[in-house]
């Protein structure tokens, strides 16, 4: 508690505090291993009087802000390994962070950096030197002990952070209204579909940094890239309040069609049954791409959808690609399909007379 006591409550001038012999104990390795913050937040809990957390977490936020500016400090010669002086400085703020928390919980990416114009972009820089300070191993630890919940404080991003009680709980979906800034109330929201041309930036950025596990996911997205890149940075809205790419949607629909049970494919397939279409902000080679992908995924799922759902997607191929030979095959097969599980000659008339029109125009072709 000297660190709050060298603080007087009636101070009117700014008094930084001298954590000197802190930064020597706390700058060469991380406090995120489970069982060393264990230990470290059974200390606090047992030597730091309640009344007295909050002054201490203040004092540290406090701290946190002059680190990252700091140039010497008394204890130079303490030196219990080599290490460079920007991994000793992320190593500091992130132990920094990891006490606050442990004394206050949960705290918000403002309070952290109460001087940053955006909290969450703050506290993803900070996050990336914390990365590129520690080892892999500690790396994940960190991550592993930190739960990150994304919030709005007016119209501002935020965060809500706080430790992870339950390592095996999965992080909460991506929502691209927070990620693109469009907060609530925001005209963007009003705007079915907005696109993103830097697809093929993503790439090259993660091929520079090098990681391991960068590689990974870029390895498992070549494919993905390849062929529908511009997928990847297009969202539209799914709901009143919702967002997603289109690429999350079509492998969400793909796998839904392996693993999922009949309700949650006809929701798949409801999530993207405006994907066929004239999208204005692609290229017509991926809009037709992105037509052979359903189509492709239809037929095999056409039996377990309403005739409906495989009459609103044939009749969009035949509006939008009517000269396209290789849709109006697959728009066919996707007809036969569906025939094949309807047992009524009612609900079969819809598609008997899609696959007519189809038929139609490919004969006058």
């Amino acid at each position: 508690m000297d660190l709050v006591a060298q603080r007087p409550a009636l101070s009117v001038l700014y008094t930084p505090a001298s954590d000197d012999l802190l930064y020597a104990l706390l700058s060469f390795a991380p406090l995120s291993s489970r069982q060393i913050l264990r230990f470290v937040r059974a200390i606090l809990a047992s030597r730091v009087e309640s009344t007295d957390l909050n002054a201490l977490a203040d004092v540290l936020i406090a701290i946190l802000s002059e680190s990252a500016v700091r140039a010497e400090h008394k204890y130079a010669n303490y030196l219990p390994r080599r290490l460079e002086l920007t991994s000793r400085h992320g190593i500091y703020s992130a132990n920094l962070v990891l006490l606050s928390l442990a004394l206050r919980r949960p705290l918000t990416a403002r309070e952290l950096f109460p001087d940053a114009s955006d909290p969450a972009d703050k506290w993803h820089r900070r996050a990336l030197v914390w990365r590129s300070s520690l080892s892999e191993l500690n790396w994940t630890e960190l991550a592993d002990v930190l739960d990150v919940r994304h919030i709005w404080r007016g119209t501002v991003r935020d965060l809500s952070i706080h430790l992870r009680d339950n390592p095996a709980e999965l992080p909460e979906p991506v929502d691209p209204y927070w990620l693109f800034n469009y907060w609530p109330g925001h005209e963007q929201r009003t705007i079915f579909a907005w696109y993103r041309h830097y697809w093929d930036e993503f790439f090259q950025k993660v091929n520079v940094a090098g990681g391991r596990n960068d590689a990974i996911v870029r390895h498992a997205l070549e494919p993905v890239f390849r062929w529908l890149g511009p997928t990847v940075t297009t969202f539209f809205k799914t709901d009143k309040d919702k967002a997603s790419s289109v690429m999350h949607e079509l492998m969400g629909l793909a796998l839904c069609g392996t693993f999922g049970s009949d309700s949650e494919l006809l929701e798949s397939y409801r999530a993207c049954d405006v994907l066929i279409g004239p999208w204005q902000v692609w290229d017509s080679e991926t809009r037709r791409r992105v037509a052979v992908f359903l189509l492709d995924r239809l037929r095999k799922d056409a039996d377990r959808l309403p005739p409906s759902i495989v009459v609103r997607y044939v009749d969009a191929a035949v509006q939008t690609f009517p000269g396209d030979r290789h849709i109006m095959g697959l728009a066919l097969q996707c007809i036969t399909a569906a025939l094949a599980g309807i047992p009524t000659a009612n609900t079969r008339k819809d598609l008997i007379a899609l696959e007519t029109t189809i038929r139609k125009l490919l004969h006058e072709r």
